[in-house]
Protein backbone atom coordinates (compact mmCIF):
# COMPACT_ATOMS: atom_id res chain seq x y z
CA UNK A 1 0.00 0.00 0.00
CA UNK A 2 2.76 1.99 1.00
CA UNK A 3 4.51 1.75 -2.41
CA UNK A 4 1.22 2.42 -4.23
CA UNK A 5 1.07 5.69 -2.45
CA UNK A 6 4.38 6.93 -3.98
CA UNK A 7 6.54 6.16 -0.58
CA UNK A 8 9.99 4.22 -1.37
CA UNK A 9 11.40 4.25 2.03
CA UNK A 10 10.43 2.93 5.46
CA UNK A 11 12.08 3.57 9.10
CA UNK A 12 10.78 0.89 11.57
CA UNK A 13 11.87 -0.18 14.84
CA UNK A 14 13.26 -3.18 15.96
CA UNK A 15 13.08 -5.01 19.46
CA UNK A 16 16.03 -6.19 20.60
CA UNK A 17 15.44 -6.41 24.73
CA UNK A 18 13.23 -7.36 27.03
CA UNK A 19 12.14 -4.42 28.48
CA UNK A 20 9.17 -4.01 25.99
CA UNK A 21 8.20 -7.93 26.15
CA UNK A 22 4.58 -7.41 27.00
CA UNK A 23 3.40 -5.06 24.25
CA UNK A 24 2.07 -8.62 21.91
CA UNK A 25 -0.06 -6.52 20.06
CA UNK A 26 -3.84 -8.67 19.45
CA UNK A 27 -2.65 -8.15 15.31
CA UNK A 28 0.85 -9.77 15.44
CA UNK A 29 0.88 -13.08 14.15
CA UNK A 30 4.59 -14.29 15.19
CA UNK A 31 6.50 -13.33 18.16
CA UNK A 32 8.92 -10.24 18.20
CA UNK A 33 11.55 -11.65 20.73
CA UNK A 34 14.85 -12.05 18.23
CA UNK A 35 17.00 -14.15 20.93
CA UNK A 36 16.72 -17.28 22.25
CA UNK A 37 14.65 -18.13 25.21
CA UNK A 38 11.91 -15.81 25.74
CA UNK A 39 11.27 -12.32 27.44
CA UNK A 40 10.96 -14.10 30.85
CA UNK A 41 13.88 -16.22 30.32
CA UNK A 42 15.76 -14.79 27.71
CA UNK A 43 19.27 -16.41 26.50
CA UNK A 44 21.06 -13.72 25.12
CA UNK A 45 23.93 -16.29 23.48
CA UNK A 46 21.36 -17.27 21.28
CA UNK A 47 19.08 -16.19 18.23
CA UNK A 48 15.75 -17.24 17.68
CA UNK A 49 16.26 -18.07 13.82
CA UNK A 50 12.57 -18.25 13.06
CA UNK A 51 12.31 -14.57 13.97
CA UNK A 52 15.10 -13.49 11.48
CA UNK A 53 13.75 -15.99 9.23
CA UNK A 54 10.48 -14.04 9.08
CA UNK A 55 12.54 -10.58 9.33
CA UNK A 56 14.71 -12.01 5.96
CA UNK A 57 11.15 -12.33 4.11
CA UNK A 58 9.90 -9.01 4.81
CA UNK A 59 13.15 -7.47 4.00
CA UNK A 60 13.44 -9.42 0.30
CA UNK A 61 9.21 -8.75 -0.67
CA UNK A 62 10.18 -4.37 0.80
CA UNK A 63 13.43 -5.15 -1.72
CA UNK A 64 11.30 -6.73 -4.95
CA UNK A 65 8.88 -4.20 -4.35
CA UNK A 66 11.67 -1.23 -4.85
CA UNK A 67 11.61 -0.38 -0.58
CA UNK A 68 14.50 0.67 0.81
CA UNK A 69 14.50 -0.13 5.06
CA UNK A 70 16.34 1.44 7.70
CA UNK A 71 15.92 -0.10 10.97
CA UNK A 72 16.46 0.78 14.55
CA UNK A 73 17.53 -0.90 16.55
CA UNK A 74 16.84 0.00 20.61
CA UNK A 75 18.68 -1.30 23.04
CA UNK A 76 17.20 -0.47 26.48
CA UNK A 77 18.99 -1.15 29.36
CA UNK A 78 19.31 -4.55 30.33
Amino acid sequence: RRREQGVNYIRARVQVTANHADSFGHWQTKSCWPWGGNPQRPDFTRFNLDYFRSADKAMEKLAARGMGVELIMEAWML
